[in-house]
């Protein structure tokens, strides 16, 4: 839970009246997570970091997050021991998912850095697999250039290939009415999951979200002025 106030004294005096409410009921704050701090200074939540610079809100993926997916998609890719197709697939799936939650913040230059996290080590993992081979002749083997980017791909089927995060469009937030009460307004409700699961990328969109490589927002958008659209 986040709560704004206007200034120091008024932020200390609803702690103190949110702590009390929690002791009442056998339960407090989690010391290690609750703290006072300006908007410029910024501040964590949810695995986001929330910062005022230059007048403009930014909310970015933490350090702590993208450290994380640095390591699973190393432990991913160097240790993997089946086909390149279920490795592609099991990249995909991973990135599909950190994107989908990461992708309504300003995420673009961090997609670009993890794209080349990814690249660098199916680099390694490939040329520790072919020893023997020149490293070029592995990069001519397995990439394939699309749209002034090399793509990891399966040689006999480019279309299986590992997503690119860059490309992807970043989705604005959209908030809910403050008058919003999920339990009668349930056309309102319906509407904004209905949303919701589109900017995620969630449940029947998640398959075609990741068939077309991120992109169903975008197509969304471009066909929403057509009639009958």
């Amino acid at each position: 839970m986040v709560v704004t106030a206007r200034s120091v004294e008024s932020a200390e005096r609803i702690m103190q009246s949110v702590s009390d409410f929690l002791a009442n009921r056998g339960l407090g704050f989690n010391q290690e997570k609750t703290y006072i701090a300006h908007i410029s200074e910024g501040f964590t939540f949810l695995s986001w970091h929330f910062q005022e610079k230059k007048g403009v809100l930014t909310v970015e993926p933490t350090d702590g997050s993208i450290k994380k997916i640095e390591r699973e998609l190393e432990n991913l890719i160097l240790n993997f021991k089946g086909t390149q197709r279920a490795l592609i697939e099991k990249i995909n799936d991973k990135l599909s998912g950190w994107a989908a939650y990461h992708r309504s913040t300003d995420a673009y230059m961090i997609f670009r850095h993890i794209d080349a996290v990814v690249e660098g080590l199916l680099v390694v993992k490939m040329c520790q697999k072919y020893s023997r081979w020149h490293r070029e002749t592995v990069l001519r083997k397995f990439w394939i250039y699309v749209g002034g980017y090399h793509v990891f791909a399966l040689p006999d089927d480019p279309a299986c290939r590992v997503v690119r995060l860059a490309p992807l469009a970043i989705v604005r937030h959209k908030p809910c009415k403050v008058s919003f009460n999920p339990y009668l307004d349930k056309d309102y409700f319906s509407q904004l999951q209905h949303c919701r699961d589109e900017q995620k990328a969630n449940g029947k969109y998640k398959v075609v979200w990741q068939r077309q490589g991120g992109s169903l927002c975008v197509l969304r958008k471009s066909h929403a002025g057509r009639p009958g659209g």
